[in-house]
């Protein structure tokens, strides 16, 4: 009985350590991602490439083929890029590591380009980033990025209205609603700002099995320490015929939520009122609704005049710009 049980806590606390140095692991790799994104999107070229191996072997097939073979080039392309497009910005997501030793790991996921130009799409590539360690120091060896085509994307791009339940929910509608509720259709990358603080998402819109509404579904991510944090999201949009109004119910993981209706104006904008909810239903926060449609790929929500618990509270800002 004392020998099983001296074996029972051996394997336990092997148990443990096994689980500690994959958690240590984890965060290491999650700390070169976070580290590659937040330099690329302060435009800091020689930091960046100083995350290159020397002799790196990088290809990049986004809208032209590139091969660059060491840390100078990256540099140099880097700078290139940010000169060209001084808005441009970068969101990893859907990020996976696969260990193949412990100074060796493959980083793999999606990565979102926003080029800032509203009257363009933006790109989505898939990527795979060989690290290595040297030194105590994780580099780029080996990287590969290529373009995501609409054929390969989760979400149609634009819904061409062609099952009965679709028409039938939009059918002796005005023009400017069956445009709004089929323009929404497709994957959208947000950016936001709250007062000082700034965040991104990714949002995929699309018909419900029905087709009676429009659901999303979004992946949220705001900075570590700040009350906007991580979580994700899913929601509905749908059609009041009787009082013509927009109607949206979100809810989201770490238990907000909200409900909001506005109406559209003369020139194709919403104008409403929003409602936040706790996961009690208790009513939480209160706000003025904007949405308006800049270009084509591009529309911006503002909650304004916003009150939580009857205190003033910073306007909050949504820009989101179609992807590619």
């Amino acid at each position: 009985m004392c020998y099983c049980l001296k074996s029972l806590f051996v394997w336990l606390c092997l148990l443990e350590a096994i689980v500690s140095a994959q958690q240590k692991a984890n965060s290491e790799y999650q700390s070169n991602t976070q580290r590659w994104e937040k330099l690329f999107n302060a435009h800091a070229a020689t930091e960046l490439a100083a995350e290159y191996a020397e002799d790196c072997d990088v290809v990049n097939a986004g809208k032209t083929i590139e091969r660059l073979s060491s840390r100078q080039a990256m540099e140099k392309a880097f700078s290139v890029t940010f000169a060209e497009n001084p808005q441009v910005k970068i969101l990893l997501s859907e990020v996976t590591y696969r260990p193949l030793s412990d100074d060796l790991v493959i980083e793999s996921g999606l990565f979102n380009q926003i080029d800032g130009n509203p009257a363009e799409p933006n790109l989505r590539s898939m990527y795979a980033t060989t690290y290595e360690k040297h030194g105590g120091r994780w580099q780029i060896v080996h990287e590969r990025t290529w373009l995501l085509h609409a054929a390969e994307l989760k979400t149609p791009q634009k819904d061409p209205l062609n099952s009965s339940q679709q028409q039938a929910f939009l059918e002796g509608q005005p023009k400017h609603v069956q445009e709004y509720f089929a323009d929404l259709i497709g994957d959208w990358t947000m950016s936001g700002r709250m007062g000082e603080e700034s965040f991104e998402a990714k949002f995929s819109f699309a018909w419900s099995t029905s087709g009676g509404c429009v659901t999303w579904t979004a992946s949220w991510r705001g900075p570590t320490d700040s009350q906007l944090g991580t979580s994700s999201g899913t929601g509905i949009v749908g059609w009041d015929p009787k009082n013509e109004e927009v109607i949206e119910q979100s809810f989201w993981s770490d238990g907000d939520g909200g409900a909001w209706r506005a109406k559209f104006d003369s020139a194709g904008n919403l104008t409403g009122k929003f409602d936040g909810l706790s996961d009690q239903g208790t009513k939480t926060a209160t706000g003025h609704v904007t949405q308006l449609r800049n270009q084509p790929n591009r529309f911006t929500w503002t909650l304004s005049e916003r009150k939580l618990a009857a205190e003033a509270q910073p306007d909050l800002q949504l820009v989101f710009s179609r992807d590619k």
